[in-house]
């Protein structure tokens, strides 16, 4: 027995299979509808190899589109306009920085049509430049930034097609811009410096040239000595090091010998106070002694000196008594002998 298929249920879920296939195939590869997504125009003032249609579009790091077109246009094209103003395109201007006359000699520019996300506000003052992702710098991408609060959204100039982004060089193009400037320079120095070299030659004779050397000769002395003088400062230098760090402590002790020599001061001012107040004293004990001196001096002075002839009389006779004794020590118990009298024998 043979199963029955309904052929028109196969049908329709091959075409729903088929059509969520395709639709998820178109959304990998970045092709939809664009509803989500607003078309900008910028005019890079570089080259943009290394730029194709799908490159990302990047706000401060953050994916928010990609490129939809990299193209020529020249001033006399389609979406040129002259005298457009700044930050927008119209049928007859197409550039970076303001716009040209459309004319037979009209300069052909590059213009990179780029889709932004509806939800990331591009506004007046932002800026678009060209970027590189990785070491290598092999991913390049347009790299969106700036965007003030205060600035208005961006919008397209009255019958312009698309907004115009201002372009600004990227910092692979402004190193090599700076390294041309600094490279056209040196030539520049080398080239003054030859004609230079060229006019003293000139100027200078054979004399002229030995003098010249001489002079650098001595020169070259003189800077010899100065680098052996400069040396022998050094070792004096060095060995002042540690003189300063003993006035350094010697100056950090200053304060406590201060604290000691006003506490001497205070010491010797009391000294001196004693001092006087003794020399007032005696003074004034002094002044009390001077009448009983004088009275000493009056009185006194004849008794006592009568005094000192006795006792000088009375040394004397002492001291012939120890001469006796010395000679006779009976005489302590004989007495001295009797002299006889007169008529006695």
């Amino acid at each position: 027995m043979e199963p029955r298929v309904n052929y028109a249920l196969v049908g329709l879920f091959v075409l729903v299979l088929s059509s969520v296939f395709l639709v998820t195939t178109l959304w990998l590869v970045g092709v939809g509808p664009t509803a989500d997504y607003r078309t900008y125009a910028v005019y890079p003032p570089e080259s943009v190899a290394g730029i194709t249609a799908e490159s990302l579009v990047k706000f401060q790091g953050v994916d928010v589109g990609k490129v939809r077109e990299a193209g020529i246009v020249t001033d006399s094209g389609p979406d040129s306009k002259p005298d457009s103003p700044a930050g927008s395109e119209s049928p007859n201007s197409a550039g970076f920085g303001g716009s040209e006359g459309a004319g037979e000699g009209a300069r052909p520019r590059v213009r990179l049509l780029i889709d932004v996300r509806r939800e990331v506000t591009i506004r007046a003052d932002t800026t678009a430049r060209l970027a590189t992702q990785g070491l290598t710098g092999l991913l390049y991408f347009i790299e969106l930034r700036g965007g003030e609060g205060t600035s208005p959204p961006l919008e397209a100039a009255p019958g312009a097609p698309y907004p115009v982004i201002q372009a600004e060089l990227s910092d692979l193009a402004r190193l090599q811009h700076t390294g041309t400037e600094l490279l056209e320079e040196a030539k520049g120095a080398a080239t003054e410096l030859r004609q230079t070299l060229a006019s003293l030659r000139t100027l200078l004779g054979e004399d002229d040239r030995g003098h010249l050397r001489t002079t650098l000769g001595d020169a070259r002395t003189a800077a010899a000595g100065l680098a052996q003088a400069t040396s022998t400062l050094n070792d004096y230098l060095e060995r002042l090091g540690p003189a300063l760090d003993d006035l350094t402590r010697t100056i950090a002790t200053l304060p406590g010998l201060s604290e000691r020599a006003g506490v001497t001061l205070e010491a010797a001012t009391t000294a001196a106070s004693s001092v006087g107040e003794a020399a007032r004293r005696l003074d004034k004990l002094a002044g009390e002694a001077a009448p009983l001196l004088k009275t000493l001096n009056r009185d006194g002075l004849p008794e006592l000196t009568a005094l000192l002839n006795d006792l000088r009389g009375l040394t004397g006779r002492l001291d012939r008594l120890a001469e006796d004794l010395a000679r006779d020590p009976n005489l302590l118990l004989q007495g001295r002998p009797r002299r006889p009298g007169p008529g006695e024998r």
